[in-house]
C-alpha cells in the first residue's frame, strides 16, 4: 500500500502532541518546539485548504497509489454549498460534504448506473468506498489534493487543466 503523506503528517502531529509534561501546556512558551512547528504547519495547511478547495475541479490522478485509468475522466468537485460531484471514470456521482479543520465527512453518493469495463468498475468501487469512508482532507505543498480514510486508503487529485 502506498503511503499517504497527509495521513502521515496527521499521525506525526498527534504523536508529537502526546506527552506527560506537568507544565501548563496552554501557554505556547511551554510547548515543545516540534509541537509548535507542527501546529504552524497545520495552520498553513488549513489556510491552503480553505483557499484552494471549494469550487475547483480536481482530476483524480491516483486511487490508493495506483494511477487512474484514462487521466482526466475521474474528477471531483467540492462546492461551497456543501455539494460534491464528479465522475469515477465511468459514472457520475453526487453527494453532500462538510468539513471542520482537516476532517471531512462525505455523505452517501448517488451515482448513474452505466456499465463499465471491469478495470473501470473496480476503480469506481474504490473511489466511492474512499469517499464514503473519508475522514481527512488536505492540499499538499505542490497543490495536490489528498482525501484519505482511517485505514490509510486515499485518492490524490490535481486541479483540472494542470
Amino acid at each position: 500500500m502506498a503511503t499517504n503523506p497527509f495521513l502521515m503528517a496527521a499521525l506525526v502531529f498527534s504523536a508529537a502532541a502526546c506527552g506527560s509534561d506537568s507544565q501548563d501546556t496552554s501557554s505556547p512558551a511551554y510547548l515543545p518546539e516540534a509541537v509548535r512547528e507542527a501546529q504552524e504547519r497545520q495552520a498553513i495547511q488549513l489556510e491552503r485548504l480553505e483557499r484552494s478547495l471549494p469550487g475547483v475541479d480536481w482530476d483524480i490522478v491516483s486511487v490508493g497509489g495506483t494511477p487512474v485509468i484514462d487521466l482526466g475522466t475521474a474528477v471531483i468537485r467540492l462546492d461551497p454549498d456543501g455539494s460534491v460531484s464528479g465522475s469515477t471514470g465511468c459514472n457520475q456521482f453526487n453527494a453532500s460534504w462538510s468539513i471542520e479543520g482537516n476532517q471531512i465527512d462525505i455523505g452517501p453518493a448517488v451515482t448513474t448506473r452505466m456499465a463499465c469495463s471491469p478495470p473501470v468498475t473496480l476503480q469506481e468501487q474504490t473511489i466511492l468506498a474512499i469517499l464514503d469512508a473519508a475522514v481527512l482532507i488536505g492540499v499538499g505543498d505542490e497543490g495536490a489534493l489528498f482525501i484519505s480514510t482511517l485505514e490509510g486508503d486515499f485518492l490524490t487529485g490535481v486541479p483540472s487543466g494542470d
